[in-house]
């Protein structure tokens, strides 16, 4: 485990069998990706405003209960593969920040890579899960060496 006072960094994340339900379930031909106004992005909201929106909820089955029962946001990203490592996806510090922690799950291992901030820099592991504060923005990248790599965002309340 990699950790600072910023972010932790956690590797094999959940059991691998849920892993392995996961990464099935996401590439099913019939699951529902929408189109983004990001290059090359699709995504799947899962919940929104503490409310589950999706009938895949129980993709999240093997996630800790403390963070099933206190998600705010959850949205997963699919990000098709491109001949070069660019920016792809930003997303910007929460206005609440102090009331909530960002969870980012990598569902597939690929060169892609997460920017935290100014402070940190991961690969897309499979089955990893990095924490930090919401406070920090969050850029993404998009792969060169897979079809394309699947994130779970998770927002969830840490403090009333």
């Amino acid at each position: 485990m990699k950790e600072n006072k910023i972010y932790k960094c956690i590797n094999n994340f959940i059991e691998n069998d849920k892993t392995r339900k996961i990464n099935h379930i996401l590439n099913l031909p019939s699951f529902p990706w929408y189109k983004t106004s990001y290059k090359n992005t699709f995504t799947h909201i899962l919940f929104q405003d503490g409310n589950p929106i999706s009938s895949f909820v129980d993709l999240l089955e093997g996630f800790p209960e403390q963070i099933k029962e206190n998600i705010f946001f959850s949205q997963l990203f699919l990000i098709s593969k491109k001949d070069k490592i660019e920016k792809i996806l930003e997303k910007p510090f929460e206005e609440k920040a102090n009331q909530f922690t960002n969870l980012i799950y990598y569902v597939n291992s690929c060169d892609g890579e997460t920017l935290i901030g100014s402070v940190a820099k991961f690969k897309s592991v499979q089955n990893r899960a990095i924490f930090c504060s919401s406070h920090l923005s969050i850029n993404e990248t998009n792969c060169t060496d897979e079809d394309f790599r699947i994130i779970l965002y998770i927002t969830y309340k840490t403090h009333d």
